[in-house]
């Protein structure tokens, strides 16, 4: 299994206990990430403590075991046996530190897609950002906060770039709700000035003005017009054969409006068939 030496990490920190790291391992592929070309080099873990390893095809068989009590992994080859502690143990990478060394080994889960065919650098930034471990040198540690800071600005102006187009929407939509209540209104509003129109208010004349004189023509006439309280006021008024008091002209046989008067304009009513 390759290894590399790394002295820039300061401080190791502790596996998280929760994981079910049994579980991890076992149900998992996970390749050796290795620098060396044309080296594919694979871990599977079994049920029987059984390690299938095999390197660019070839398979041999060794022993592995979890130790709990100290967060380690014990591999046996046959003729040696390694105690690993284990660093990271996630459905992406685990890594391992050569007890009591500065070695480490990444095994990748390959079917990772946060780090297939990840290389050295994606690995260390994998690290950083989610555990953070820092693998850098002085120089790629530089790289890396610089990306970071580009990364987020990029990010405040894609949030930015956002907020705008929500407010944008938000505004348009306010402006449609706005202009459809205005509609609305005015609809609404017509139909009540029209059913008011078609449908006036009546005058009613008083019980002591509903008195009649003889003009000496047959019949007796009322002092003032129907609706009408004194023979100077209107009253109700109504068109030819219309006693529903809304007048029609009789041209057009449509509705007169409030400000229009006289008596020989009306008529009958429209007849809608």
């Amino acid at each position: 299994m390759r290894t590399f030496i790394i002295n820039t990490l300061n401080q190791i920190p502790a596996v998280n206990k929760k994981l079910d790291i049994n579980s991890t391992l076992k149900s998992n592929e996970w390749l050796v990430y290795s620098d060396t070309e044309g080296e594919i080099e694979k871990f599977l873990f079994t049920d029987k403590d059984v390690l299938l390893v095999t390197v660019n095809g070839k398979t041999t068989n060794s022993k592995w075991q979890f130790m709990k009590v100290n967060s380690s992994l014990l591999i046996d080859d046959g003729i040696n046996q390694y105690m690993f502690n284990i660093i990271v143990c996630c459905k992406d990478i685990i890594v391992l530190n050569v007890d009591s060394t500065n070695n480490f080994s990444f095994l990748i889960n390959t079917k990772s897609k946060a780090l297939h065919e990840a290389k050295w650098w994606d690995i260390q930034c994998f690290l950083m950002k989610k555990y953070n471990i820092d693998f850098f040198n002085g120089t790629e540690k530089q790289t890396f906060l610089e990306m970071e800071k580009k990364e987020a600005e990029e990010r405040d102006r894609r949030a930015s770039s956002w907020k705008n187009l929500i407010s944008i929407i938000v505004l348009i939509a306010i402006l449609v709700f706005v202009g459809k209540s205005i509609v609305n209104y005015s609809r609404e509003e017509k139909k009540k000035q029209e059913y008011k129109r078609t449908h006036p208010d009546m005058l009613i004349t008083r019980i002591e003005n509903r008195q009649a004189v003889d003009l000496g023509l047959s019949v007796k006439w009322a002092i003032c017009n129907i609706g009408a309280n004194k023979p100077t006021e209107k009253g109700n008024k109504y068109g030819w054969g219309d006693s529903s008091g809304v007048i029609y002209t009789i041209s057009t046989g449509e509705l007169i409006s409030d400000e229009e008067d006289g008596f020989f304009g009306y008529g009958f009513p429209k007849r809608h068939e």
